[in-house]
């Protein structure tokens, strides 16, 4: 696997961008909800993704990016650095008597197909209920993202070590 040791300009927006999704993805009232997570003021929270010369360098650390993460529905900025490494993070079953993680796929699947069949019926039945629609979009685009993450990652399984 091919690593990245230089942190290019295309990084450096990547990862400020991933750290604006993540804070951003507390909704309402981000900024003040990150800051009581992190007990940070507001103003600092917005340094680690803003894109300005004196902000260049300020990066949220490791410990401070799992600690939102935690409370976030998404890992952005960790799907990032796996992503500039060439990995794809694939979420793992919540139980410890869950182990067939095939089975697992299929359930992540299941949960996503469902929540992507309701916004199509609202769409496609309630047409006129736009606010509907737009309140369900941030969770269906979250679940696209996570399937077609979900099905490279089970393709890549699948044909691991296949030369062919």
């Amino acid at each position: 696997m091919k690593t990245q040791t230089h942190f290019s300009p295309s990084h450096f927006v990547g990862l400020k961008t991933a750290t604006n999704d993540l804070v951003h993805g507390f909704g309402h009232g981000a900024l003040k909800r990150c800051a009581a997570v992190l007990g940070l003021a507001k103003s600092s929270i917005e340094r680690f993704y803003s894109r300005r010369d004196e902000d260049e360098n300020i990066f949220l650390r490791a410990d401070q990016i799992m600690r939102l993460e935690e409370t976030a529905d998404y890992p952005f900025v960790t799907a990032y650095l796996a992503d500039v490494q060439g990995y794809q993070l694939v979420p793992l079953p919540n139980s410890e008597g869950q182990k067939d993680l095939l089975g697992h796929f299929r359930d992540i699947n299941a949960a996503h197909a469902d929540v992507v069949k309701s916004f199509a019926d609202t769409l496609a039945h309630r047409t006129d209920d736009v606010r509907q629609a737009k309140a369900m979009y941030p969770q269906v685009k979250s679940s696209i993202k996570e399937m077609c993450e979900l099905y490279q990652a089970l393709n890549d399984l699948i044909n691991e070590g296949d030369t062919s």
